[in-house]
């Protein structure tokens, strides 16, 4: 059975994550390292088992759940107006820092933005960077998928409803923009507690 040895010093603040598919979750913590920022979920180490077969990282722990759960678990389906401006300020500091170092999210969803707590007021913060690409990357190849999960369709990355036009089309290149059009559908979800677009296929 393969082994981690981590520091020791684990405690309630901090999760473990673990994945048979060492180079995709090393592709990741090499992002969450090179976008490290207070409204992104905080990685504090991670390691290879001696044989490569496993990985794990250590991260922040974000206690109070995502914005989906967030959503379904109010009395209508909605988030109060408020609460919404809060998420999209907090959000969108996170995209703003990424882009500038030239990453792109590429599956911003309310499931992937969770929420902690601090000094009395609700802090959102991004997760999953397991689909996100350097700009070049973008440019090289849209079609490529990047990582393996619930989150490839035909070498598309993203999640369908809340992906922008340019991700189906692998012609086009992505861009800062896409993560600003699924956060745009995440602030709709959150306010009319619909998604805007429900189609069973494009």
């Amino acid at each position: 059975v393969p082994e981690l040895r981590l520091r020791p010093g684990f405690n309630r603040h901090q999760v473990l994550s673990f994945s048979d598919e060492p180079r995709s979750l090393q592709r990741e913590a090499r992002l969450l390292r090179r976008v490290a920022h207070d409204r992104i979920c905080r990685l504090y180490e991670h390691h290879v088992s001696a044989d490569g077969r496993l990985f794990g990282m250590m991260l922040e722990l974000l206690e109070m759940g995502s914005l989906s759960q967030r959503i379904r678990d109010s009395t209508d389906g909605r988030i109060d107006e408020f609460e919404v401006v809060q998420m999209s300020f907090d959000v969108l500091a996170a995209l703003q820092f990424m882009h500038e170092k030239k990453v792109i999210h590429r599956d911003i969803k309310s499931s992937n933005i969770m929420l902690t707590e601090r000094d009395g007021r609700t802090i959102f913060k991004l997760i999953d960077l397991s689909v996100a690409a350097v700009e070049a990357e973008a440019r090289e190849s849209v079609s490529q998928t990047l990582a393996t999960g619930t989150t490839s369709l035909k070498g598309l990355a993203g999640t369908p409803h809340y992906m922008s036009p340019e991700q189906f089309d692998s012609d086009i290149a992505v861009s800062v923009q896409t993560d600003i059009w699924s956060l745009g559908v995440v602030t709709f979800e959150c306010l009319s507690g619909v998604l805007p677009f429900a189609a069973t296929e494009h």
